[in-house]
């Protein structure tokens, strides 16, 4: 294909666009200003009559995403594609995703073909390459291979300046990886972090959910409970972050429901017991952690030094939710009484309160 000057730029801050739509996104703020970065670098490059393949020379580099899951990555990659397509460098906004694992074969000579036909999938747009780490050639010698064949290919005719390839997984595996091949840094030029979510970013997006679904608002002690609620989780295992915000809405509106009339309407927004019946549930999947003596220490000094926030209850407004939830046998009860779900609550009480006060 070949693109003509007229063909590289079409304005992606207008209503509509990719990057419209990140503006929509929670906690997308630092993501969308280096996209927007792009587009100034793209407008700079055409306003000095930069030749087609130049831009695209320059614009089209390959990136590495780090972070835990549910942050985004894959969200990102495919707003970043969609960019890459309305401003004419990609032929298709499409987005391939794939694990590492999907790239590496079982015997000599699988490897090489598994890798080219997932770049001749994703050619023309972006191939997303999850738990890219699982390439290390510390992980396997089959892997190392894929990475091999991965970095030859990005100089091969065929792919260099027709696509990119995006690397992403938890920051510490991904430098790892970085550091085990010279090639990877020269190749992989673009880096994005993205951030464990604070309890307010999952707040926002349960709000934004709850607007999606044409919920009425949620009142103040509502909102502070899923505030308590989200910090109680982040304090655990394997936080999802975007992902446990979600489930936390989808358990919240379940509880919801119960209160259908019989033609199955429900009226009003969420209440304490919904919340109470939702994280009571998905607390009592998550093994509390436990921090390290320095993040102990100073959890302590902070609660020494910084009195909770005034009720007029002197409970957690997620407390008082689990309670309402018991009492009116709301999805969540686990049947094994009070004591046991305001237990799971108080190991995290430091936490949900600094979330409250935020």
């Amino acid at each position: 294909w070949v693109l003509i000057q007229q063909d590289l730029f079409t304005d992606p801050s207008v209503g509509g666009s990719p990057i419209s739509a990140l503006r929509d996104m929670v906690n997308c703020d630092r993501i969308l200003d280096r996209i927007v970065r792009l587009e100034k670098q793209m407008k700079v490059l055409t306003a000095k009559g930069a030749p087609p393949e130049e831009i695209r020379q320059k614009m089209l580099r390959n990136w590495v995403f780090t972070g835990p899951p549910g942050t985004g990555k894959t969200t990102v990659a495919r707003a970043l594609g969609q960019v890459f397509f309305d401003l004419g460098l990609l032929t298709d906004p499409a987005v391939v995703e794939c694990k590492a694992q999907d790239l590496i074969g079982q015997y000599v000579g699988h490897t090489a073909p598994l890798v080219n036909a997932k770049m001749d999938e994703a050619r023309g747009g972006v191939l997303f390459i999850d738990e890219a780490y699982g390439l290390s050639p510390d992980r396997s010698a089959f892997g190392a291979d894929a990475l091999e064949k991965l970095l030859a290919n990005l100089t091969d005719p065929r792919y260099e300046g027709k696509m990119v390839v995006v690397l992403a997984g938890y920051e510490a595996h991904l430098e790892r990886l970085l550091a085990s091949n010279p090639g990877l840094p020269r190749r992989f030029t673009e880096r994005l972090r993205f951030e464990e979510w604070e309890p307010e970013a999952c707040l926002a997006l349960v709000l934004q959910l709850c607007a999606a679904e044409g919920l009425p608002a949620p009142d103040a002690a509502v909102r502070r409970a899923i505030l308590e609620g989200m910090a109680a989780l982040r304090a655990r295992e394997a936080f999802g972050n975007a992902g446990d915000a979600r489930a936390a809405f989808r358990k919240m509106t379940d509880s919801r429901d119960q209160r259908c009339d019989a033609r199955g309407r429900v009226e009003g927004p969420l209440t304490l017991a919904d919340v109470g019946a939702a994280f009571a549930d998905l607390l009592q999947q998550r093994r509390a952690m436990h921090p390290p003596a320095a993040a102990r220490e100073a959890h302590r000094h902070q609660a020494a030094t910084q009195p909770p926030p005034a009720r007029a209850s002197g409970r957690s407004a997620l407390a008082a939710g689990t309670e309402l939830a018991q009492e009116s046998k709301l999805p969540g009860d686990n049947g094994k009484g009070d004591e046991v779900q305001l237990g799971l609550l108080n190991e995290t009480e430091g936490g949900a309160r600094t979330a409250e006060g935020a």
